[in-house]
């Protein structure tokens, strides 16, 4: 079998790539090396639901010199960092996600998010624009979603239906490299308990030291069936690592050499059985587009995401108040109020606890810390990366600028928001493999909103058939939660900053 390399063709109709199709193969470059074909006779290339779609950019194929100066244009008359200036607000999203994004899209598959609002347009005015920035839609906007397939996918990342910004199951391989930024809507149970997985299906330490996106499409219900190495599962797509000795050299564009196979016929008497067909490996070849390291992650908890969202706001009890706190959950219990107090008050005297991942044997603690000794003890890792501390899944991530925490509950409970951020602002979260850590910026941005009482009621009236009926068991009876309308919103900052090993 002759080895491949890809070759752009973009005389391919208008009607692909279809929205929809029977059929979606276990691999594909999105022309014609497309596994669907090898099932039988009966399949076409055209049949395929990746048939059509761009494995590179175009891009890649438009030297520098094919470049028409812009000599007349405005645009080009001023100095390249204005320029780029204006490219990043022309090609970031104006919308900011709306608070009240819990109840549907988490809890129903059909929800949807909206489409983002950037001049996308721009890039199709001339090829020096084009060059210029057509990274830039996926570098600024990055990846939201209202809920992740933690609670309607599998843990192997190999299904998603839930609503997400982009589609992942509907962008190209070389799209999902630029991603940097990750926005999660999460309820606090998913953090607790199921946040490392999340990150680590992003691969952050593979994208730290260095990878390309794999240039090739693959089915998100049978991406692992047909990948070989070097390929590194990412979501339905994959990374090709870089030796450690070539990691500052690469760029976009670079040429990647990947496992494929094909099937011929053969007349060895071992193949009769199988019709005379024998599954032959060969090699596949495309550029592909460096895997951006993660910058910026953002956790949003609704009113609705809390633990003890729907508990009387005027309790006393300790295990019916808001409570967070990165170095509990996971294996470990909850937290409770006095628990986040004790870690914080633990912390103000100097006394951080670590994120570490699970082990047999429980670690020691300081003896500031011994009151709060069950919460920081480990039990052993059984399900993968979800058996640590949240504050640890934060940690795995080692090029991390900005972690952002947006936290919202109803009015009635402000107080005990108010508690829980005054104990963030001593939360410190070491990055794994660095000299680095996030620190609380200390400015913390207050915010506030109503809802109309008739949106109110569409909202707790709401099915997945879209009929109206109550959801009593998303919103329980009771009187003062029925009758708030007005929401707090905490945002609280961690910044990167360097160790200070003096202190």
């Amino acid at each position: 079998m002759n080895d491949r390399e890809f070759k752009l063709q973009l005389g391919i109709s208008q009607e692909f790539p279809r929205k929809s199709s029977r059929e979606f193969c276990g691999f594909s470059d999105g022309v014609e090396d497309c596994t669907c074909i090898k099932k039988g006779p009966d399949l076409k290339i055209e049949d395929c639901g990746f048939y059509g779609r761009p494995l590179e950019p175009l891009a890649f194929y438009l030297p520098p010199y094919s470049e028409v100066p812009q000599k007349q244009s405005q645009l080009y008359t001023i100095p390249k960092e204005i320029r780029d200036l204006i490219f990043e607000y022309a090609l970031t999203d104006d919308g900011v996600p709306s608070f009240n994004c819990d109840n549907v899209f988490r809890r129903s598959t059909k929800g949807t998010i909206a489409k983002i609002d950037c001049a996308c347009a721009l890039l199709q005015t001339c090829k020096a624009v084009y060059l210029e920035a057509y990274r830039l839609p996926m570098l600024l906007n990055g990846y939201f979603a209202y809920r992740t397939k933690l609670y309607y996918g599998r843990h192997d990342g190999s299904r998603f239906n839930s609503p997400s910004r982009p589609d992942l199951g509907r962008i190209a391989p070389w799209q999902y490299a630029l991603i940097q930024r990750i926005d999660l809507s999460l309820q606090q149970a998913s953090i607790e308990e199921r946040l490392q997985t999340e990150i680590h299906l992003w691969q952050p330490a593979l994208r730290h030291s260095g990878a390309y996106g794999s240039p090739r499409y693959y089915n998100t219900l049978q991406s692992y069936a047909f990948r070989k190495p070097p390929e590194v599962t990412t979501h339905n797509f994959a990374l090709v690592p870089v030796p450690i000795e070539y990691s500052k050299d690469i760029a976009d564009g670079d040429k990647v050499k990947l496992h494929r196979w094909d099937v011929e016929m053969s007349e060895d008497p071992e193949h009769q059985e199988m019709g005379g067909k024998c599954q032959v490996w060969g090699k596949f070849t495309a550029a592909a587009m460096v895997a951006r390291k993660l910058t910026r992650l953002t956790l949003r908890m609704s009113r609705t995401d809390w633990w003890t969202w729907t508990d009387d706001p005027n309790t006393v009890d300790n295990d019916k108040q808001l409570a967070l706190d990165p170095a509990c959950g996971g294996r470990k219990p909850r937290p409770l109020l006095h628990d986040m107090l004790a870690l914080a008050n633990a912390r103000r005297d100097g006394h951080h606890p670590q994120y570490d991942e699970p082990r047999e044997e429980p670690r020691g603690v300081p003896k500031a810390l011994e009151h709060v000794r069950h919460l920081l003890d480990h039990t052993p890792e059984r399900d993968g990366p979800r058996g640590g501390t949240w504050g640890a899944a934060i940690g795995a991530l080692p090029d991390l600028e900005t972690f952002e925490l947006v936290l919202e509950t109803f009015l009635p409970k402000k107080k005990q928001l108010e508690t829980v951020v005054e104990c963030a602002k001593t939360w410190r979260f070491p990055l794994k493999g660095t000299k680095y850590e996030l620190v609380c910026d200390n400015k913390i941005k207050s915010m506030q909103w109503s809802m109309d009482i008739d949106d109110k009621a569409n909202v707790m009236q709401t099915s997945d058939d879209h009929s109206s009926r109550p959801d009593d068991d998303f919103f329980p009876d009771v009187p003062w939660l029925r009758n708030c309308t007005d929401f707090e919103v905490r945002i609280v900052r961690f910044r990167r900053t360097r160790v200070d090993r003096s202190s």
